[in-house]
């Protein structure tokens, strides 16, 4: 639908609400299937809440969805992305390409998706028995090796 959009910032999300919790607001309405959620901890007057970045993985073909993609591209419109009932997030374009503000040791994680599947499939939820899962798993521990030396960097 819309290459050019492939990654989100929700300013303020509670503690809560995790990563399996936000994928499933983008899936289940029909919106996007994601890649990645990273939470950024930050705490203000009100409490301590998350600013979330979100990568897309794929925009899905459906009217939510192009709706949604073009309120977000519209400076004079508020994309919101419903989550429970009457509950809701004001959802922003990251235009940020530096992986610092995207990178914290404790908050990032990360959904590879398998498009080989049948349908949609998380490979973090594949047994560890499966033979393909020590690649991953070694995939994983080099990316987190190299986004918390980053995140020394940045610091």
């Amino acid at each position: 639908m819309s290459p050019t959009i492939s990654r989100l910032c929700i300013p303020f999300v509670e503690l809560k609400c995790d990563a399996d919790y936000i994928m499933d607001a983008f899936y289940c309405q029909s919106i996007a299937t994601v890649s990645r959620v990273t939470y950024v901890p930050f705490h203000n007057k009100y409490g301590t809440y998350n600013r979330v970045y979100v990568d897309i993985h794929e925009w899905h073909p459906t009217e939510i969805a192009y709706n949604f993609i073009q309120r977000l591209k519209n400076e004079n419109c508020e994309a919101r992305i419903v989550h429970n009932d009457d509950d809701w997030w004001p959802v922003e374009v990251n235009d940020s390409h530096s992986p610092c503000p995207f990178i914290s040791k404790s908050t990032t994680f990360n959904y590879l998706v398998d498009e080989e599947a049948n349908g949609v499939q998380f490979l973090d939820l594949l047994p560890q028995e499966d033979p393909e899962w020590s690649s991953i798993e070694k995939d994983l521990a080099i990316m987190l090796s190299i986004q918390n030396i980053e995140s020394e960097l940045c610091l």
